[in-house]
C-alpha cells in the first residue's frame, strides 16, 4: 500500500515536488488515472477517477476553482502543509497556487469547474494550469527570498 511522503506537521510544496519526482523516476507506483470532460456554456468540468491505494498529485491552477469530491475518500494535503482526511460528498472552493497530494482511501471521482469559453482542452490548460517548470522557479524564488530575509533578520 502506497503512503503519504513523510507526513509532518509541514508538507511542503518542495516535498510535494519531490514525490512527483519519485513517481516520475519509478520509486514510488505510477497509477494511470481516467478523465471525462464535460463542457457547458462558459463551463469546463473535468473528472477524475482514481483507484484506491493511488498517490495523486495534482497540478497547481492559476486561478481559484470549485472542486468536488463525488465518490470515495483520500487524505489531501491543505494550504499550510497539514493533511486531512475527506470523503465524498464535499465541495469546496480551491484558492490558486498549490500542488495538492492526495493518497487514495476508496475509488475516487474528483471533479474541477473552471469558466471558459473554449472546449479545446489544450487552451483550457494553458489557461487554468502553470506550468510546471514556471511553478519550480517560483518556488525557488520564494525560498530564496525567504532565505534573505531570515539571514537579514538574523544580522538586525
Amino acid at each position: 500500500m502506497t503512503t503519504l511522503p513523510t507526513l509532518t506537521p509541514e508538507l511542503t510544496q518542495e516535498a510535494i515536488c519531490a514525490a512527483q519526482d519519485a513517481i516520475h523516476n519509478g520509486a514510488l507506483p505510477k497509477v494511470e488515472l481516467t478523465y471525462d470532460h464535460y463542457f457547458a456554456d462558459g463551463v469546463y468540468v473535468r473528472v477524475m477517477k482514481c483507484p484506491a491505494g493511488a498517490l495523486v498529485i495534482g497540478k497547481p491552477h492559476r486561478t481559484e476553482h470549485i472542486s468536488i469530491l463525488l465518490k470515495g475518500s483520500c487524505t489531501i494535503t491543505n494550504d499550510d502543509g497539514t493533511t486531512q482526511f475527506i470523503e465524498a460528498p464535499l465541495i469546496v472552493v480551491t484558492p490558486p497556487g498549490k500542488k495538492k497530494m492526495a493518497l487514495v482511501h476508496t475509488d475516487m471521482e474528483f471533479i474541477n469547474v473552471h469558466p471558459t469559453e473554449t472546449t479545446n482542452l489544450d487552451e483550457i490548460e494553458k489557461r487554468v494550469i502553470i506550468p510546471e517548470e514556471e511553478f519550480r522557479t517560483m518556488l525557488l524564488t520564494a525560498a530564496e527570498l525567504t532565505k534573505e530575509l531570515t539571514t537579514n533578520k538574523e544580522k538586525a
